[in-house]
């Protein structure tokens, strides 16, 4: 083989034969040719005049980058991708070997695994996709392809994800491929719980940039001011967050306590608990199978208010704004089983009797811009002003009095069942002495007559 040609650099030639077998792997990946064609356009550009040592290193960082999800060049090619956009969407679950398991959760093997486990060329295609394919470390929250990502979900399912919608699949999907209302099912799950895993990278993401900050709040702070630094949009503090502070039965509401922070497109989004700054997120109780990569829940959910809490107000990547924002991302984790996309597990705590939104008539807004947040950054989780602390304090007074009312209804409750129970069987017995009596009354009236019967043919005889 050609080793090099001095300054001319290494053949085409030599460069096609290196480069031939990913590009047949990325085909092989689910990549149509004018996303194959983005990767060798960016090859042939980097490679011009090199030598052989220095054109396999650009070799291995391209291929690289094409697997990697949200990259500049996954993106390209993303964008150039022609598949239907119903296949585009899930075309990187699909890559980072995505499946739905028994509790009807989507497994993302590819997003859980670890830097050191990540392959680093393209020669090792042939092992699989799975191997090879994972977000890329350097996405942020506002990253370009979460938008485009957004924006392809809403095209190829034109009128929503829902359970219900699957049942017509001519209607709901742009992809042939989707024509069994099964197939679509499967599909919308996917790309609805595919929401978490994006949720997972942005909050690593923050965590990753800004090590010093002593808060996930203050994080976001920081994160914030750089954006406009750099001349973009923040971040958006005005979103309600009321869907994000679920309680338990037993609780009272006294105020907020969660609040959501949206980047400027309003598909990331952050909710952070305002008394102590830090994230609320399902990523805080989801378990990490590190031998399987398989996401778990806790064996004691059932029993972890705390875990449960966190599942039900986490944050949660948006696909739409607007009145589509209700078809993409309210609907789909509806607490109805018919419409839900969510895991099982999820979607009961929401449809159970041991959780409540709180009503609009008793939830008020208290952080609504930014300077009203940026007064309940600490430095750690134990330094909680004296109003937070008197303001938990009588959150818990007020959860005791009610839990405590709770239980003197249920019993109130039971009794009546048991007066209910009682009464009606007075009812009954009365009702039964009365038809008793009659029928009584009825027979000695028979009686008679038959009786008088013989008297009246006697004087008949006698006249």
């Amino acid at each position: 083989m050609e080793r090099q040609r001095g300054h001319n650099g290494i053949s085409k030639t030599v460069r096609y034969r290196a480069v031939r077998h990913t590009l047949s792997a990325l085909f092989h990946e689910g990549w149509d040719e004018p996303a194959v064609t983005e990767v060798l356009k960016v090859i042939e550009a980097r490679a011009d005049g090199v030598t052989l040592d220095e054109y396999d290193t650009i070799y291995n960082e391209v291929t690289t980058a094409a697997r990697r999800i949200g990259s500049g060049l996954y993106t390209a090619m993303f964008e150039a991708c022609a598949l239907p956009a119903a296949e585009k969407a899930l075309l990187p679950i699909y890559q980072m070997d995505g499946y739905i398991d028994e509790n009807g959760m989507l497994q993302l093997p590819g997003a859980l695994a670890d830097e050191s486990s990540r392959g680093e060329s393209g020669d090792d295609a042939a092992s699989g996709a799975a191997n090879l394919y994972r977000f890329d470390p350097g996405m942020a929250p506002d990253g370009r392809f979460l938008g485009i990502y957004a924006q392809t979900v809403v095209k190829g399912f034109p009128h929503g994800l829902s359970l219900e919608l699957a049942k017509d699949p001519a209607k709901n999907t742009d992809s042939a491929k989707l024509s069994d209302p099964e197939e679509l099912a499967d599909a919308m799950r996917m790309v609805h719980q595919f929401r978490m895993y994006i949720d997972r990278q942005n909050l690593a993401w923050v965590r990753a940039h800004y090590k010093a900050s002593p808060t996930d709040l203050a994080r976001l702070l920081a994160y914030d001011k750089d954006l406009q630094t750099a001349g973009n949009q923040g971040l958006y503090f005005g979103e309600p967050s009321r869907y994000h502070n679920k309680l338990h039965l037993a609780e009272v509401f006294f105020r907020q306590i969660n609040d959501k922070i949206e980047t400027g497109d309003r598909h990331s989004e952050f909710i952070v608990d305002t008394d102590t700054g830090m994230f609320v997120s399902q990523w805080d109780v989801l378990e990490i199978s590190a031998d399987r990569l398989r996401v778990q829940l806790p064996a004691d959910i059932e029993r972890d208010a705390a875990a449960q809490r966190q599942l039900l107000n986490s944050e949660s990547f948006n696909y739409a704004a607007g009145p589509k924002h209700i078809l993409f991302d309210v609907l789909p984790a509806s607490a109805q089983a018919s419409k839900s996309l969510d895991f099982d597990l999820k979607q009961q705590l929401k449809s159970g009797a041991d959780w409540r939104e709180v009503e609009r008539s008793e939830y008020t807004e208290m952080f609504k811009k930014k300077e009203q947040v940026e007064g309940v950054v600490y430095t750690d989780i134990e330094s909680i002003s004296g109003t937070s602390r008197r303001a938990k304090h009588k959150r818990k007074k007020e959860a005791k009095k009610a839990k405590e009312q709770m239980k003197i209804n249920r019993k109130k409750a039971r009794q009546a069942k048991v007066t209910n129970v009682e009464n009606g069987v007075i009812i009954a017995t009365i009702v039964a002495l009365v038809a008793a009596a009659g029928l009584v009354v009825w027979q000695t009236v028979m009686d008679a007559k038959q009786n008088a019967a013989p008297a009246e043919d006697a004087a008949d005889a006698e006249e």
